[in-house]
């Protein structure tokens, strides 16, 4: 009713104020959409979901150093007679690394052979007072009387060998040395074959390195070749045009040729030809012989030669006198009987007639004038020869010139087909190059090259642990034992020289033994005289005292023998020698060497506070060390310390980790390495990125791709590292789900709550537009 009421102008005026909100609160309202649209497009894509690895881990760095150390000594005083080792050397448990003089060593077997009497003795003597018996102890005195003055025996018969030793010692000294030598020779030899093996791995190592080298450089080729189609294209043109031209030019050069060559024959051949008539017209006319001139053997050989050939001379052909006449030929005889008379006949007035008989074109026949002083043969002979030797001339011209065309022609016919495979070649690269190339054929060359790379990669490893296999540990080795089989050919010599010249120290410490075993013959005579006096307890414990103070010396004494020789306790490396050969030990509380394990190492380092708790012993590390690049070894956690270590405020504690070393490893004390110990690792799992997540802890979720939107997908959660996190599910692989990219300064969600920013928690995803 009150627009009814209102004025037209009025009413229209209303209806354009109206229709002018509309569209500002329109234009307002589409921009606003049209702007968010488009931020959103520029931060949203969908990625699949897809199997993965969660690693977790934290870096220990420190130095390395062996895990197992041990001092050794000497335990007596004493001047050092060898050192077999040196710093650095490999050495097998029990192997004898130092020992001191002859001297030391027989003072110290002295001392516990008299401890060992003196022991024996109190011991017996001990035994007697507690138990009286005196017919049973009389017994043992008598037989230890009996035994005592055995040794005594023993002891004078040694010391008698040793200041007269006999035939069948001196033999068996002499034994000792041959069988050392023996011994020697044995591993000197298995040195020089162990040396040329060597040799001989690091050569075929060595090839197939270059032979990686070579095939890595083909592949490479290969694939450049596809992949730079454009450069390859017009250098296969330039390849057939240069093949065409060199063909073009092989081909003119062979007509060419022929053209010459075909004039040179001819004119050789006219040349062989007319001197084979002159000779053969005159044979005919000489001796009435017609040559044939497919018999190559006539006509290769001399005229005089073929004469003598038929039994007779040129003389004795042209014999006879002018009187004598011929008037039929011999059929038996090569040349014509009437021929040559009619010659014998005429000569020297031959000029006469011999128009009569026979001219050549160009060439009068020669005659013998009768002022010619040479007979007729040698008339002949002087007619005939010179012929030959043109047709000779002629024919070894000819076959000359034959032959260096056959050899020329070749020449250019292989010339001709060197440019037609040229050609051929040139047009198959091109045809090649130019076609399609199937991906399948990239992948394939792709595959070859990196094939090709791990060859070079395991060759590289091959000839490194060539040169540094175990072959250098046996090479050493062997080395060791040929220094100690040298010193056990000094040794045996030694003992010969020893034994035909006593030692003076030696007769002294057999003659000691003398002394002592008369000592104790004394001694025990003393004891069975003893046996009839009454035992006193007071005795007993003094002699019970006496007894342990002479054992407690004689394993004293025991063990500074033994120490006399120092012996290694286990496989290892001596690291530190601090002794030299022909020096006195004056302290034995100064350690003589020190003996390190290489084959235990541990890395000794430091974790914050705040990831000591995530460690646990036996937990795995791989270790990278400077002075070793590109190679990893691996430990574990052996000690995580319970006590921390505070400097300057910051809370560490101290972990040590065992390292795993490789057979061929080298590996020195105190060098540098870092340790990377895995304290969290998921493999092959279900793996998205945080910020792909929504929702809260309680109920994560992801938003999934459907029919042009978005589906929210609650998920289940697993762990995590910076980036991924494991999905246990609510998902497969390959579903479609949203990713959306924050700035820093708007980062929250998920992202912020595992500590690296980003995520969607709160967030609506946006519409999906065409083509997202």
């Amino acid at each position: 009713m009150m627009l009814k009421n209102l004025k037209p102008w009025r009413l229209t005026i209303l209806l354009i104020a109206i229709v002018i909100t509309v569209g500002a609160l329109y234009f307002f309202y589409a921009n606003s959409i049209n702007q968010d649209g488009s931020n959103e497009e520029k931060d949203v894509r969908n990625i699949p979901v897809r199997y993965g690895d969660i690693k977790n881990e934290i870096s220990v760095s420190g130095t390395l150093k062996p895990a197992v150390k041990e001092s050794l000594y000497f335990s007596t005083s004493g001047k050092v007679k060898n050192i077999y080792v040196e710093e650095g050397e490999k050495v097998n448990k029990g192997s004898t690394l130092a020992r001191l003089d002859n001297e030391t060593i027989a003072n110290l077997s002295e001392k516990v052979a008299e401890d060992e009497i003196a022991v024996r003795n109190a011991r017996e003597a001990l035994e007697s007072i507690k138990n009286p018996d005196i017919n049973l102890s009389l017994a043992n005195l008598n037989k230890n009387l009996a035994a005592a003055n055995l040794d005594l025996s023993d002891a004078k018969e040694s010391l008698k060998l040793l200041q007269n030793p006999s035939a069948s010692t001196i033999a068996q000294l002499n034994l000792n040395i041959s069988e050392s030598k023996s011994f020697l020779n044995q591993k000197q030899s298995e040195l020089d074959d162990m040396v040329s093996n060597y040799e001989t791995n690091i050569a075929i190592a060595k090839r197939n390195v270059i032979q990686s080298e070579i095939a890595l450089d083909n592949a490479s080729t290969s694939l450049f070749s596809i992949s730079n189609k454009e450069d390859l294209i017009e250098e296969y043109l330039e390849a057939i045009q240069s093949a065409q031209t060199h063909l073009t030019n092989a081909e003119n050069n062979l007509i060419s040729n022929e053209i010459n060559w075909d004039t040179n024959i001819a004119n050789a051949q006219t040349t062989y030809d007319q001197a084979l008539e002159d000779y053969k017209e005159s044979m005919i006319a000489w001796l009435g012989v017609d040559i044939d001139v497919k018999d190559s053997t006539t006509l290769e050989q001399n005229p005089i030669d073929l004469i003598e050939s038929w039994g007779v001379t040129l003389s004795e052909v042209y014999s006879g006198t002018s009187e004598t006449y011929v008037g039929s030929d011999d059929p038996t005889t090569p040349w014509n009987e009437k021929t040559v008379n009619q010659w014998v006949r005429l000569y020297p007035t031959i000029a006469m007639i011999q128009t009569q008989l026979y001219s050549y074109a160009n060439n009068p026949f020669p005659n013998c004038t009768q002022t010619n002083k040479e007979s007729l043969s040698e008339c002949v002979k002087n007619k005939i020869e010179p012929l030959w030797i043109n047709l000779d001339a002629a024919s070894t011209q000819l076959k000359q010139t034959t032959l260096n065309r056959d050899t020329n022609l070749a020449s250019l016919n292989s010339s001709i087909l060197n440019a037609t495979n040229n050609l051929s070649e040139a047009q198959q690269n091109y045809d090649e190059i130019t076609a399609p190339t199937e991906q399948i054929i990239i992948d394939n060359l792709t595959i070859e090259k990196e094939i090709a790379e791990l060859n070079l990669k395991v060759a590289n490893t091959n000839y490194i642990d060539a040169l540094n296999g175990t072959d250098i540990v046996e090479l050493h080795k062997l080395q060791h034992t040929i220094k100690l089989a040298n010193i056990s050919v000094e040794e045996a010599e030694e003992n010969l020289f020893d034994a035909l010249n006593p030692n003076t120290l030696e007769l002294e410490l057999r003659k000691t033994q003398v002394n002592l075993a008369e000592v104790n013959v004394v001694e025990i005579q003393q004891n069975i005289d003893a046996l009839n006096e009454e035992v006193d307890p007071l005795e007993i414990e003094a002699q019970q005292t006496t007894l342990d103070k002479l054992m407690a010396k004689l394993e004293q004494d025991r063990t500074n023998l033994l120490n006399a020789t120092i012996v290694a306790p286990f496989d290892g490396i001596i690291s530190v020698i601090n002794i030299e050969e022909g020096k006195t030990i004056n302290n034995q509380n100064s350690p003589a060497m020190e003996i390190v394990d290489p084959s235990i190492l541990q890395l000794d380092g430091n974790v914050p506070e705040i990831d000591i708790l995530s460690v646990t012993e036996g937990a795995k590390a791989n270790i990278n060390i400077d002075a070793l690049p590109g190679q990893l070894l691996t430990g574990k956690v052996t000690h995580i310390s319970y006590l921390p270590i505070t400097v300057q405020g910051v809370v560490n504690y101290p972990i040590e980790i065992e390292v795993t070393l490789g057979e061929n490893t080298q590996i020195r004390d105190g060098l540098t390495a870092i340790g990377t110990v895995s304290i969290q690792e998921v493999l092959n799992v279900l793996v998205v990125p945080i910020d792909s997540l929504y929702g809260t802890f309680e109920n994560p979720l992801v938003r999934i791709e459907d029919s042009g939107g978005y589906i929210e997908q609650p998920v289940t959660l697993g762990a995590n590292d910076d980036y991924w996190i494991e999905i246990t599910g609510g998902l497969e692989e390959n579903d479609l789900i949203l990713l959306e990219s924050r700035s820093a300064d708007t980062q929250q969600g998920f992202a912020a709550m595992f500590g690296k920013g980003g995520g969607a928690f709160g967030r609506k995803p946006p519409a999906r537009q065409s083509g997202k």
